[in-house]
């Protein structure tokens, strides 16, 4: 069963959650609002144990509608929150996107670079087989040079090795 004095809990209670809301959204003193409620409270627990119900029915009238008016300015002040927030998020949304783009660029220039090194490789590999083959076709030329040589054709190195000795060296020297 509800009793009177559990109503005037209740209504105190809400006061309290006054006050906390008045300090969050209101620019006035802390102290000088919470010594006022606190006052408030005290003097709405004096008239109702004087029993003087008329009193006690306005100043819960008063208290409501501050809570009222608090309760408000505290939606007033989530709905900027919660706009503030969303604008907070589209900034650092695009913030996001235009990172990606910047990062979508270095990875394009990345592979870019892959493909003319790959290219780059590509040629040099050719170019050496070309060599290769001529210097194949060089060394054949020489040989076949050497080899059908009437004169006696004989190479030494530095250390005393020989390298070349032709046909007509073995035919010379037998």
């Amino acid at each position: 069963m509800l009793t009177s004095f559990n109503v005037v809990v209740a209504i105190a209670t809400l006061l309290l959650s006054a006050i906390v809301f008045e300090i969050y959204v209101s620019s006035i003193d802390e102290h000088s609002a919470w010594t006022k409620r606190a006052g408030d409270a005290t003097e709405l627990f004096r008239l109702h144990s004087l029993g003087d119900r008329t009193n006690v029915g306005l100043r819960m009238v008063m208290m409501d509608q501050h809570f009222a008016r608090s309760s408000a300015a505290l939606a007033a002040t989530q709905t900027i929150i919660r706009n503030r927030q969303s604008l907070i998020l589209s900034r650092e949304a695009l913030g996001a996107k235009s990172l990606q783009n910047y990062e979508y660029f270095i990875v394009r220039i990345i592979l870019l670079m892959i493909v003319i090194v790959l290219s780059y490789v590509y040629q040099l590999a050719k170019r050496m087989r070309s060599n290769d083959n001529r210097l194949e076709d060089i060394l054949a030329q020489n040989r076949g040079i050497i080899d059908t040589a009437g004169d006696g054709i004989i190479t030494i190195n530095h250390v005393g090795i020989v390298g070349t000795f032709n046909p007509a060296s073995e035919r010379i020297f037998g």
